[in-house]
């Protein structure tokens, strides 16, 4: 079941930040999960911020998704670009043995549809 650490409300076009994780046998789960959360007390761009355990047999060896809702891009380039954030991924990726990151939009804000962009080891594949 989806955990939800910080609630709230955030209108189209919103920005969706997945992070999809399968970390090493020695992670601080706990550790790492509080950690992650306490990044929407000190970054408050971040409006939403829940997370999930993954079957890793039914999500090809995914442990984890964590998801950060942003009001709009500009929003999540100041969450990527915080210092408080910068310090904890240098942390948590420590302990991350296969990872991907995807953003997307609910509805792109000129045509409606829905954009994505994957982001796959922190480099953008397009």
């Amino acid at each position: 079941d989806p955990q939800v650490m910080k609630e709230g409300s955030v209108p189209a076009p919103a920005l969706f930040h997945l992070f999809f994780a399968k970390f090493k046998p020695n992670a601080p789960m706990d550790e790492l999960i509080l950690g992650y959360a306490g990044l929407a007390d000190v970054i408050p761009q971040m409006q939403v911020f829940e997370y999930g355990k993954l079957d890793p047999e039914a999500s090809q060896g995914y442990e984890y998704v964590f998801m950060t809702t942003f009001a709009n891009a500009a929003d999540r380039d100041v969450y990527l670009a915080h210092p408080e954030h910068s310090k904890f991924a240098e942390h948590i990726f420590g302990f991350i043995d296969k990872i991907v990151i995807m953003d997307f939009f609910r509805r792109c804000p000129l045509n409606g549809q829905i954009v994505a962009l994957y982001v796959e080891g922190g480099k953008p594949v397009f």
